[in-house]
């Protein structure tokens, strides 16, 4: 049975299991009447707990679940005018224009209207969420509570991959676009839930704990800490799969760099340096270490060395506009299992880089927050946790490209740095303001 059960066929048509109208009926009366706080937990809940293949199509436009939510959570926000008195940071500019450049390249690169949708619907699955969850999510409070439920959510997706793993069958599968009984490898089940590959499901649950570290670090929370630390390790240990268990390592490793925050440019050259004298003494490129951290049996490892390889080597044809050949670069490199080789795929050389500037304005925004938030305690914490987050997901980029329910997982993420970047500032204004107002009292007449 093939790894990627993507059922192709089940595309372009309507799919809607009864459970599945009850979910996206009852998600949508709840984004209306919940108050804004408490909105993303319909958003989130729909999306995680039901398969990408299930949809609505009008006029040959798909309206998959997360598409549904996003678009229902867009008419909340304007019919109760809560997009007033929204910030725009580096890190949303940086998104947009991502989308925008992925949106006209890939068009360009197609040459066809059908393209220019597709990449419309790309753009209302992540940027049309991540807006909507910035104008949802507005302060450090706000940030506390979305961690906390994405934490609390992960525990059921915890408990059905258990489920697979004892009995061998995915319970999701009666929604389609994922198999009945779980994929085996090398003598081991691969879970993955409702995810759409045991590698984003992994991916998930090593992503989540910097975040259940964050709230480790907020009196009240530990309980629900401890259970998304669990979870976070049975999912991705369940997938049995190379890259969430590197990524799920990536998290402890940048934890571990608390102590380091203060250098973290020393850090970042140091690193730099190190990959450049590898590559300049190693008989092969730098970048063939990735296929030898494969830690789990029947890994693909020489699979993204070779996908890396053979995308420098063919720079010229996809540069400027990206490119559709890259099965004709090897066997089997039509699989895009790099997140940044997409990019560069889909968009050439500009969106490659738009979207490397993306993650770069994340860490940014990180890097300011913990120097707004200097002396203040949990908020640095929160911060440096936010900041490991995204160096698990920069890393996991490099073991497969994201699509179904992970994108809101990931743009999630970035919406939290944003809104924490400008809470930190709007902090630390307010604390130099009272201290100048201090300082003005003990001036004498």
């Amino acid at each position: 049975m093939p790894e990627r059960i993507i059922q192709w066929q089940q595309y372009n048509q309507t799919i809607l299991h009864p459970c599945t109208v009850v979910l996206v009926l009852l998600a949508g009366v709840l984004i209306f009447m919940l108050p804004r706080r408490l909105v993303p937990i319909p958003i989130l809940t729909a999306s995680l707990f039901v398969t990408e293949v299930q949809r609505v199509v009008i006029a040959g436009l798909d309206f998959n679940v997360m598409r549904i939510m996003a678009i229902l959570a867009w008419m909340r926000v304007v019919l109760r005018g809560e997009t007033r008195r929204f910030t725009l940071t580096p890190l949303d500019k940086a998104l947009i224009v991502w989308t925008v450049s992925d949106t006209l390249f890939y068009t360009l690169l197609m040459g066809t209207s059908q393209a220019f949708v597709n990449r419309l619907g790309h753009a209302l699955n992540g940027l049309g969420l991540y807006l909507v969850l910035r104008f949802l999510i507005r302060s450090f409070d706000d940030v506390r509570r979305m961690v906390k439920i994405l934490v609390a959510l992960s525990i059921p997706v915890m408990a059905a991959m258990v489920i697979e793993h004892v009995w061998g069958r995915n319970i999701f599968s009666v929604f389609g676009g994922v198999p009945e009984y779980t994929v085996v490898r090398a003598g081991r089940l691969r879970a993955q839930a409702a995810f759409m590959h045991p590698i984003l499901a992994g991916t998930f649950g090593a992503s989540l704990i910097p975040l259940c570290v964050l709230l480790w670090y907020r009196g009240g929370s530990r309980p629900i800490a401890s259970a998304g630390l669990l979870a976070g390790t049975v999912i991705a240990f369940a997938s049995a799969s190379s890259g969430p268990v590197l990524a799920y390592l990536s998290a402890f490793a940048a934890l571990a760099a608390w102590p380091l925050r203060r250098r973290m440019r020393l850090v970042r050259w140091t690193i730099g340096l190190t990959l450049l004298g590898l590559h300049l003494v190693m008989k092969a490129p730098v970048w063939a270490l990735i296929n030898r951290v494969a830690v789990v049996g029947g890994s693909t490892a020489y699979h993204r060395y070779k996908l890396i390889d053979e995308f420098i080597r063919h720079f010229s044809d996809w540069w400027l506009c990206g490119s559709t050949k890259a099965g004709t670069w090897g066997w089997g490199l039509q699989d895009i299992t790099n997140h940044y080789v997409l990019q560069g795929l889909n968009g050439g050389l500009l969106t490659l880089i738009c979207f490397i500037a993306v993650v770069v304005a994340g860490f940014r925004c990180v890097g300011r927050s913990l120097r707004l938030c200097r002396g203040m305690y949990p908020e640095e914490r929160m911060a440096w946790c936010l900041g490991c987050a995204l160096f698990v997901h920069a890393v996991s980029f490099f073991g497969v490209s994201y699509f179904d329910q992970i994108i809101l997982v990931w743009y999630l993420l970035p919406a939290l740095i944003a809104t924490f970047y400008l809470e930190a500032q709007k902090r630390a204004a307010e604390a130099q303001a009272a201290a100048a107002e201090e300082e003005l009292l003990f001036v004498p007449a």
